[in-house]
C-alpha cells in the first residue's frame, strides 16, 4: 500500500480518511472540482503548488528589494527576510525536481542577501523598542532613553552601511531573474517535466520527509534548550520551529486534514519566542552600550540607570519564557501537535 496526503473533506469510498489516508498504487486520483483543471495527479499538484509559492516569495523579495536598499524602512527589511526564509523552504522542497546544478547556487545567493540584513533586523528590532518607550506620556528614565536612542540610531546607521555594501555586491536582479527561468516552466518544458514524475520521485513522499527532518531538529533543539535555557539554545530553537511552522503553512495550503491545530499552536509558540528574542536584542544592545567606554564617559550619570533597566529586561525575557514553557512540547497542546507530526510520518513511511 502507498499513502498519500488527501486533500481535506473528500469522499472515498473504499478508504478511510484519517489524517493521512492509504491508497493503493498508482498514486493517481480526482481532485476536487476546484482543483481538477489544474492536475490530475496529487504528485503534480503538490509540485506545482509549491513551485507557485516559491515564484511568489521571490517575487516578493524583488519588490522588496528597493525598500530595503533605502535603509529606513524596517517593515521591509522584516519581510524581505520572512520572504527569503519561505522562498528558501519551498526551494527545499522542489530541490529533487530541479536538477539544474545553477539552482542550488542561486539559493545560496538569497540566503547570504539575509544574512547580510541580520544586523540591521536586530537594530531596528531594539530602535522601535526604544521610541515605543518615549512616546508615552510618562517616562521614568526619559534622559536614559533619549540616550540609548541615539546609540541605537548610530548602531543602525553603521550596520545598515556594512549590510548595504554587502547587499549591493550579490546582484539580487541576476538571481531573480535565473531562478523565475528555472521555476516558471513553458508549456513545452512543462509536459516533459509532468511525465518525469513518478511514483519513485514522489513529492508528498518528499514533504514528509522535509517535515521529519524539520520536525526531529525542532525537538532536539527544543529539548536543548529546556534543559539549558541560554540565548544560544533558544535562539537555535526558535529557528528550528520557524522551519517546522513554514512546513506546516504549505501542507494548510494543501488541505492536510488536521493541520490547523497544530498550526495554531506553533504561530503561539512564535509569538512567545519573538517577544523573547526582541527583549534579548535589546539586553544585547544596552550591555553593548555601558560596555563601550566613549559611551559611558559622556553618560556617566547614565550608565547606572542602564544597568538597572537591563535587570528589568531580565524579569520580562524570564516571564516570556516560561509561557513558552507552558505551552511546549510537553503541554497537551504539544504532545496533540508532536502525534499529528508522527502519524504523518508513519503513515508515509508504511
Amino acid at each position: 500500500m502507498k499513502s498519500v496526503l488527501l486533500p481535506q473533506g473528500r469522499k472515498v469510498s473504499d478508504v478511510e480518511t484519517k489524517g493521512l489516508t492509504a491508497m493503493p498504487d498508482p498514486v493517481i486520483t480526482t481532485l476536487p472540482a476546484e482543483k481538477r483543471a489544474e492536475s490530475r495527479d496529487l504528485n503534480v499538484f503538490g509540485v506545482k503548488e509549491t513551485r507557485r509559492l516559491a515564484l511568489g516569495h521571490l517575487d516578493r523579495m524583488i519588490r522588496l528589494e528597493p525598500k530595503v536598499l533605502r535603509g529606513d524602512r524596517p517593515r521591509a527589511v522584516h519581510d524581505f527576510r520572512v520572504a527569503s526564509r519561505r522562498f528558501q523552504q519551498a526551494f527545499e522542497l522542489l530541490a529533487p525536481f530541479l536538477p539544474h546544478p545553477e539552482a542550488r547556487r542561486l539559493c545560496r545567493r538569497i540566503r547570504r542577501c539575509r544574512k547580510a540584513l541580520s544586523r540591521v533586523r536586530d537594530a531596528d528590532v531594539f530602535t522601535q523598542w526604544v521610541e515605543k518607550r518615549l512616546a508615552r506620556k510618562r517616562v521614568r528614565r526619559r534622559e536614559t532613553w533619549k540616550a540609548l536612542l541615539d546609540y541605537a540610531r548610530d548602531r543602525h546607521q553603521r550596520a545598515c552601511e556594512r549590510a548595504l555594501r554587502k547587499f549591493s555586491k550579490m546582484n539580487l536582479a541576476e538571481a531573480y531573474v535565473h531562478l523565475r527561468r528555472l521555476l516558471e516552466l513553458s508549456p513545452e518544458d512543462e509536459a516533459v517535466f509532468t511525465a518525469s514524475l513518478t511514483v519513485e520521485n514522489d513529492f508528498h513522499k518528499r514533504l514528509t520527509e522535509e517535515l521529519e527532518r524539520a520536525w526531529s531538529r525542532f525537538k532536539a533543539l527544543s529539548g536543548q534548550a529546556m534543559d539549558a535555557p541560554g540565548a544560544g539554545n533558544i535562539h537555535r530553537a526558535r529557528i528550528a520551529a520557524k522551519k517546522v511552522r513554514y512546513l506546516v503553512e504549505m501542507m494548510q495550503q494543501f488541505e492536510v486534514p488536521k493541520s490547523e491545530e497544530a498550526l495554531a499552536w506553533l504561530r503561539e509558540l512564535q509569538r512567545l519566542l519573538g517577544h523573547w528574542h526582541d527583549f534579548e536584542i535589546a539586553e544585547q544592545v544596552m550591555v553593548e552600550a555601558v560596555a563601550r567606554p566613549a559611551f559611558v564617559r559622556e553618560r556617566l550619570d547614565l550608565a547606572s540607570d542602564i544597568l538597572q533597566l537591563i535587570s528589568q529586561n531580565r524579569k520580562v525575557k524570564d516571564r516570556f519564557w516560561n509561557q513558552f514553557s507552558g505551552i511546549a512540547l510537553a503541554s497537551e497542546r504539544g504532545l496533540r501537535a508532536s502525534a499529528w507530526v508522527e502519524s504523518i510520518i508513519t503513515s508515509m513511511v508504511r
